[in-house]
């Protein structure tokens, strides 16, 4: 760890916990990935092992002001440090809020490196640069940053999972929703891109179940989305397109999609074995108020206020945690 960071740490928290939706063991496809056996760092030391809900502190990063714990050259120290992958960079993180206006640049500038060129980043399974990069700007919910996030997860043959691992499914939605400042287009666009991996795609559906949630967007907004993403995915024959979107809907309770919803099993587009025609009827008779606080809870559990609950509890990161 550099010298310039010193006195800056803490201690580092334990714990898991599900999503809270109930309906977790019924995404097959999506716990199957998860448990993928890949190279260290991304998939198999990452499945699965997300933060509880803890109290957290509202990291107010100060402005203009120089902070005791760094010395010279913060950015570059704390670039350094994102990219040494040994333990979890919590004092990093920390710097890169206290100096949020020198990082954010180099953080969005490293995304869209990533873009350009993912090639750097899947070859060394060690390098984890981009995950604090993605971790810090979506924590902060920089509007620049929903752009490159959304290329990444539009990379074809899986490359997003390959680069990011459960963060996809975990964190993404909540980066999605909060660099959206307030517009979904680029999210209904990815949502209805074959190409991109299904994972991505399905955290796209959940970026808008999640906005709803916090009162970002409206529900008629959501139903509308999903329900022309629907539309595309059964008149393209798109089974795995249908079935995640049909969960995502599901969360919601759609009653006024259910016809079509209903055509969609009838027509062999929605799989049953992971998620049966009863399943909306039970959300749909829990209620919206419900509804909503079962999603808000699942945001809470995955996002704490404190943003070293949202990977830093990682036994990715097991061992030590500068």
């Amino acid at each position: 760890m550099h010298q310039a960071y010193l006195g800056a740490g803490g201690d580092k928290g334990g714990g898991s916990s599900g999503s809270g939706t109930g309906r977790q063991g019924r995404r097959g496809r999506h716990s199957c990935r998860s448990e993928l056996h890949m190279a260290p760092v991304r998939g198999a030391s990452v499945r699965g092992l997300f933060p509880r809900e803890t109290p957290g502190l509202h990291l107010t990063p100060s402005r203009g002001r120089k902070s005791a714990m760094i010395e010279e050259e913060p950015v570059e120290e704390i670039l350094d440090d994102f990219e040494a992958g040994s333990g979890y960079q919590r004092q990093a993180v920390d710097a890169a809020l206290e100096f949020r206006d020198e990082t954010v640049p180099h953080l969005l500038a490293l995304l869209q490196r990533v873009v350009d060129e993912p090639g750097p980043w899947l070859e060394e399974p060690f390098r984890v640069d981009h995950w604090y990069a993605a971790l810090v700007l979506g924590y902060l919910g920089d509007a620049d940053a929903h752009g490159p996030l959304i290329e990444l997860l539009s990379l074809p043959d899986e490359q997003s999972f390959e680069l990011f691992a459960d963060m996809v499914a975990k964190l993404f939605p909540a980066f999605l929703y909060r660099t959206a400042a307030g517009s979904f287009e680029r999210v209904e666009g990815l949502l209805r891109d074959r190409q991109a991996d299904p994972l991505s795609r399905d955290a796209a559906a959940r970026s808008l179940i999640y906005a709803y949630a916090a009162g970002v967007i409206d529900r008629e907004e959501v139903v509308t989305r999903l329900g022309r993403a629907l539309a595309q995915a059964q008149d393209e024959g798109d089974v795995e397109g249908c079935t995640m979107l049909a969960n995502a809907l599901c969360d919601i309770g759609p009653a006024e999609l259910m016809p079509q919803i209903q055509q969609g099993y009838e027509n062999g587009l929605i799989d049953s074995s992971s998620l049966e025609l009863k399943d909306f009827e039970e959300e749909i008779e829990r209620g919206e108020r419900a509804l909503v606080e079962t999603l808000r809870q699942e945001i809470a559990t995955r996002t704490p206020a404190d943003i070293h609950g949202w990977m830093g509890n990682w036994s990715v990161f097991d061992g030590e945690s500068d």
